[in-house]
């Protein structure tokens, strides 16, 4: 069946099912039975039974729990409603028309599935666990294993439903992790040397060790795992234990990614040209035979076979692109454009799993700049950014993260979290701060200007101009915002009721921040300077040598300097009284955050780049 000169190709395996059930219309028949019909001298497997049924009730309009034609009986099987014994003649073509109606609807479905490419509106953590994770793989009962590794201890986990748990630790390395023959297989680096698949169960049980590197994770079809080195594909026969090579890519740079389709009896294989150039290639197991179906230049990272569909989906820097076997592509929008590691569809619904790289970022409360007394630490997977504390409550505080997978913005309230604000794809917050009251909460979407108080959005103001929040004014009416001009922040105050926006300073200057009479300080190269409400302005301090100003921050006492180099890192504490400093020291990997009214400090900690899973659906 064709639409638009693009061929739809419809699923022998459904179709033959839909005969099977047609043929004893009028009886119970199990999923073993047919399964064993449509499938016979297979392993058994439930879930291709499930999804045949399932595509054939949507081409119906129906679901199990109403079903009119296609009839489920619990622990029994399913049982294609019978016709009315008209006539012979009457009940053969009223059951011809129901067959030809359902395989018209699969038809027009199929077609409609490979052509348009889904959109997908959320972004969710897939795994609670906040450790860097790969190797992600899926069995037919929705169980998930995946790896960590953390201080050199890597550790295979399974998951099963809200439960995640440790069931291997090992000090060697553990490349990948899949499903084969129901249970769960690594395979390990042996430190004297070699690889090695392990089955692992109450009682390990080793599958083979091979010279070979795995360049990229395992694949299995029925008792065959099929692994790749940087060139070449193998196939590990369970029943015969033998290794054997499958195919040759000499002519590449190397392999990337490959992924397999029972229903095809396929591998597609992504490989690396050379000159960020890629080529998507199937290999057809019965005959080995090859076929280019795809090429391309960028930086593609993976490639996964759509379980139901003839489609395959690759990674490609940020993007998710969908690809026909006849090598048409569609792009997939989707509400982040972080980069994406590896991207593989779900065999069970209609999501995606992107394992994204991102900066991992906490930050710690101390109770002073010489960080002696840790308060409170806040470490989720993800950025957690800008803890910026309320005047009035130090327990209040919000601050920003993409642990969800977008950023947002989080109010914490002694031990209450909730979300006040989501960013949408292409939006990104431009600051945010609490009034001098405590009462109000201003924060920048793009160039939209929001005005919380405790329950609701009070106030809303648009700019011609991008502006970054870094303080209110004490008249609880206006903000200081860093207006960018030609790509230079200039410290402006803006008036919410009309919007309007006066610039402060002649030139360009970072790090605006505000103290209670309405002083401005600021950061013009190495100079720390003041500018006071009749616009005079004095130097407090300048810096020396290779040292830079990262931020400022005040409460009613100090200015608090966040300063270093690539060597040194240290705290300057400013007295607004009579500008007396004094210096912390703190390590290299530590940032300052923020400061609260009586002298608390947050800082960054933690930082790192980490990888984790996310849903897309």
């Amino acid at each position: 069946m064709s639409s638009n000169t693009q061929t739809a190709e419809l699923e022998p395996k459904v179709m033959a099912v839909l005969a099977c059930l047609y043929e004893q219309q009028g009886l119970v028949i199990s999923q073993q039975e047919i399964f064993n019909e449509v499938w016979p001298g297979r392993v058994y497997n439930q879930s291709l039974v499930q999804r045949a049924i399932a595509l054939i009730r949507k081409a119906l309009g129906e679901d199990a729990t109403s079903a009119k034609w296609l009839i489920t009986y619990p622990t029994k099987g399913y049982c294609l409603k019978a016709q009315p014994h008209i006539n012979h003649f009457k009940r053969c073509y009223l059951g011809a028309v129901v067959l030809l109606l359902v395989l018209v609807l699969l038809a027009v479905y199929v077609n409609n599935e490979t052509l348009q490419a889904p959109r997908y509106h959320t972004l969710s953590t897939l795994l609670k666990t906040p450790l860097d994770s790969y190797s992600l793989s899926q069995n037919e009962y929705a169980d998930w294993l995946y790896l960590s590794e953390d201080e050199n201890q890597y550790r295979l986990w399974l998951k099963n439903g809200q439960s995640e748990k440790v069931i291997l630790t090992s000090s060697e390395p553990l490349l990948f992790a899949f499903w084969y023959q129901g249970a769960p297989v690594v395979v390990k680096t042996r430190s004297d040397s070699g690889y090695e698949f392990i089955k692992v169960a109450e009682q390990h049980q080793h599958l083979f060790k091979t010279q070979l590197l795995p360049a990229v994770k395992p694949q299995v079809i029925e008792n065959k795992i099929y692994f790749s080195t940087a060139k070449h594909i193998y196939q590990f026969d369970g029943g015969s234990q033998s290794l054997s090579i499958v195919s040759d890519f000499s002519h590449a740079q190397q392999i990337v990614d490959m992924t397999h389709s029972d229903k095809h009896n396929m591998l597609a294989v992504l490989v690396s040209l050379g000159q960020a150039h890629y080529k998507v290639i199937t290999v057809t197991l019965d005959t080995l035979a090859t076929e280019d179906i795809f090429q391309d230049f960028g930086v593609y990272h993976s490639i996964d076979w759509h379980s139901s569909k003839p489609l395959l989906l690759l990674s490609k820097g940020s993007e998710l692109l969908q690809l026909t076997l006849a090598g048409n592509t569609t792009t997939i929008a989707y509400p982040t454009d972080k980069h994406i590691a590896t991207a593989q569809y779900s065999r069970f619904e209609d999501a995606i799993y992107l394992r994204q790289k991102s900066l991992q970022i906490g930050f710690t409360l101390y109770a002073n700049a010489k960080r002696e007394t840790p308060l409170l630490k806040v470490n989720n997977v993800g950025a957690d950014l800008f803890p910026t504390s309320n005047p009035k409550n130090n327990k209040r505080y919000v601050y920003q993260s993409d642990r969800s997978g977008t950023n947002e913005l989080y109010l914490v309230d002694a031990e209450k979290e909730e979300v006040l604000a989501t960013t949408q794809h292409s939006e990104h917050f431009n600051g945010f701060s609490w009034s001098v009251d405590g009462k109000k909460l201003a924060y920048a979407i793009n160039q939209r200007i929001m005005v919380h108080d405790s329950e609701q959005i009070v106030d809303k103001v648009t700019l011609t101009n991008t502006a970054y929040i870094r303080a209110w004014y004490s008249d609880g009416e206006s903000l200081l915002v860093n207006q960018m001009k030609r790509g230079e922040p200039f410290p402006s105050r803006l008036y919410l009721g009309s919007a309007k926006v006066q610039q402060l300073t002649h030139s360009s200057a970072s790090c605006a921040v505000l103290d209670n009479e309405g002083n401005l300080y600021y950061v013009q190269g190495k100079m720390l300077k003041k500018q006071a409400l009749n616009g005079d302005i004095i130097t407090l301090h300048e810096l020396t040598g290779m040292d830079e100003y990262d931020d400022l921050f005040i409460n009613n006492k100090y200015l608090y300097a966040s300063v270093g180099n690539d060597e040194v890192r240290y705290i300057q504490q400013l007295n607004l009284r009579d500008y007396s400093l004094k210096r912390f020291a703190i390590s290299k990997d530590m940032i300052l955050a923020g400061v609260t009214q009586n002298d608390a400090t947050w800082f960054y900690d933690n930082l790192k780049v980490s990888s984790r899973y996310m849903k897309l659906h």
